[in-house]
């Protein structure tokens, strides 16, 4: 995969991802696509999994509890190369290059998703009566509170100024 363009760290983030996916795989089909059995058990071959089996898998993924959407990409996107790779033993290349059986897997959909929840509401900021007790916190709990206390005032002045910002931008 190097050799494809593809970073040491998203390399890393496949190897990682490709267990997991091995693990719900064989979770869902250890019975059923299994080729030859071992002293550990049965192993599935990815090259006779269908579309539907596919589907499934995927499935598996977007509803595993605890992963974030952001990790669900990356997992769908791994699931992609995966099967792929494992079809026609080739990097593919670009979005409209995969097999027919992982095509119409759409992995950015979740990113959009994640990036649309991480957007700061103005809920989700602190009242100026919040800041205060967390300024008033500091020296309670803090190691250094002089620098502590200034910190936290560097940070909200940074956030006032991005905010105002923000709303220039948005006056065009």
């Amino acid at each position: 995969m190097r050799l494809a363009g593809i970073g040491e760290g998203k390399i890393q983030s496949y190897a990682q991802f490709t267990y997991r996916i091995m693990e719900i795989i064989h979770e869902l089909f250890a019975g059923k696509h299994a080729d030859h059995m071992t002293n550990t058990g049965k192993h599935v071959n990815i090259t006779n999994l269908t579309r539907e089996d596919i589907d499934r898998i995927a499935s598996a993924i977007v509803n595993r509890k605890g992963w974030s959407l952001s990790t669900i990409t990356i997992a769908l996107r791994t699931l992609k190369r995966l099967v792929h790779y494992a079809k026609h033993k080739e990097i593919a290349e670009g979005e409209g290059n995969y097999c027919e059986e992982v095509a119409h897997i759409k992995p950015d959909r979740y990113k959009r998703k994640a990036m649309r929840e991480d957007k700061v509401r103005a809920t989700d900021l602190l009242t100026r009566e919040e800041f205060l007790k967390l300024i008033e916190a500091v020296p309670r709990i803090s190691r250094y509170p002089a620098r502590d206390r200034a910190l936290l005032y560097v940070m909200s002045c940074l956030i006032c100024v991005y905010s105002m910002i923000r709303e220039e931008d948005n006056d065009y």
